[in-house]
């Protein structure tokens, strides 16, 4: 499974709504938190988050927010990366937790998987 269809499952199982655009698969301010418990949950590693703001014309990316936790794909234990992955997701979630206009697009893999190339 492509590592797009990993936040669509879990969004689906959780009964969080998907806004897509131009490919991604984007969570609303809202539900970050029910998508990066479930990470845990599934023992899925959050390899990276990036924050957008959506308007009827455009996806603008916010540069200070992106978050690269991809060096935990070598840590020495799966469950512990995943751990550590979520830890960090809601520290960085922390400064954006009271902005309804921002949307996250996350890169999530299974144990197991390639870390996705650009």
């Amino acid at each position: 499974m492509h590592m797009i269809d990993l936040v669509d499952e879990l969004a689906s199982k959780l009964g969080v709504a998907i806004f897509p655009r131009g490919g991604l698969s984007f969570i609303s301010t809202n539900d970050f938190e029910k998508i990066v418990y479930a990470c845990l949950d599934h023992n899925y590693l959050i390899l990276g988050i990036e924050a957008f703001t959506l308007s009827e014309n455009a996806t603008i990316p916010l540069m200070d927010y992106i978050a690269d936790y991809s060096d935990l794909y070598r840590h020495d234990t799966w469950e512990e990366a995943c751990k550590i992955a979520v830890e960090s997701a809601i520290m960085y979630y922390q400064g954006l937790k009271n902005r309804n206009e921002v949307y996250f697009d996350f890169v999530i893999v299974r144990p197991g998987e390639a870390i996705p190339t650009i």
